[in-house]
């Protein structure tokens, strides 16, 4: 019997120290390659300019020493700056919209952007012997040939989430990013929400991942039974009270419209007149029953 196909999973999902997972979608490795490219083409125009800006200044012996310097500096540092400065991405990343981080969610460090860069150069083997590179003999330019990634290929194939050699080193991994998203605003407002809402503790963060994954629910929600709902948002809620336990045990549809409203809604000022109009109201329905006390609101 064959063996079933494998489907392809694009997503790395990274679990927080609070137990709470968010996915990336991760890039592939011809998409990286492009990236790769387009900032070799910088670093060849570069090149390209230092050799002429050299051969007008100075003698021929001093501008190969030049273009060699040149050469070394942005094959080496090119991509580790870029990095490590740049929040894990170079002018070809940003093109693509491709961004560097570690393993767990974490942006890059220095070390691991220098590190992911050193070991490119095994990720390149083996290299095809050539005489001339850019015009350049071999022998002055210090190449030795053209990369064929075969090692850098064989590396995302067999690992998970694409990584080459440098990333299995480093710690990190190449995500896409999404480009920016607003949802369509829904109406949550309820007295029970607003109140629960409130009660969510300022410290917690939410991340992009989770903005959207709690949009996506609250946007899909009616299209589910009560027990589809249950069983999509209980994992949020238990993350959420292991870090916050003094957080009210309630249905987890209900703490997601709450977090829904916390995230995309919620106004202090607003806030307070949906709850005092849910008291007058409250009270306004207990003063209109036949012999009822009256109440003080």
């Amino acid at each position: 019997m064959s063996r079933p196909l494998e489907i392809v999973d694009t997503a790395a999902q990274v679990v927080t120290p609070e137990n709470i997972a968010f996915e990336y979608r991760v890039a592939g490795p011809f998409l990286r390659l492009a990236a790769l490219l387009l900032d070799w083409l910088i670093i060849g125009v570069l090149l390209i300019l230092v050799r002429i800006a050299s051969a007008f200044l100075v003698s021929f012996a001093i501008a190969n020493a030049v273009l060699l310097l040149s050469v070394f500096i942005l094959m080496w540092f090119y991509g580790a700056l870029f990095e490590a400065y740049w929040n894990g991405v170079t002018p070809g990343k940003a093109a693509l919209r491709l961004r560097v981080i570690s393993t767990d969610g974490r942006a890059v460090s220095g070390l691991q952007a220098f590190g992911r860069n050193v070991f490119r150069f095994v990720d390149l083997m083996p290299w095809v012997p050539l005489t001339v590179f850019w015009g350049i003999r071999a022998e002055t330019s210090g190449f030795s040939g053209a990369p064929l990634f075969l090692v850098a290929l064989l590396s995302a194939t067999l690992t998970r989430n694409y990584r080459r050699v440098g990333d299995l080193v480093c710690g990190t991994m190449v995500i896409v990013e999404e480009r920016e998203w607003r949802p369509q605003i829904i109406h949550v407002a309820t007295p029970t929400v607003v109140s629960l809402a409130r009660q969510i503790p300022d410290t917690f963060r939410v991340s992009r991942t989770l903005r959207r994954a709690v949009a996506r629910y609250v946007e899909r929600r009616t299209h589910l039974s009560p027990e589809r709902r249950a069983e999509m948002a209980r994992w949020l809620l238990e993350a959420f009270r292991g870090r916050y336990p003094q957080f009210p045990s309630v249905a987890p549809d209900l703490f997601l419209l709450a977090l829904y409203y916390r995230i995309f809604i919620a106004d202090r000022d607003r806030d307070e007149a949906i709850l005092d109009q849910h008291r007058v109201q409250q009270g306004a329905q207990v003063t209109s029953l036949p012999g009822a006390p009256k109440v003080a609101v």
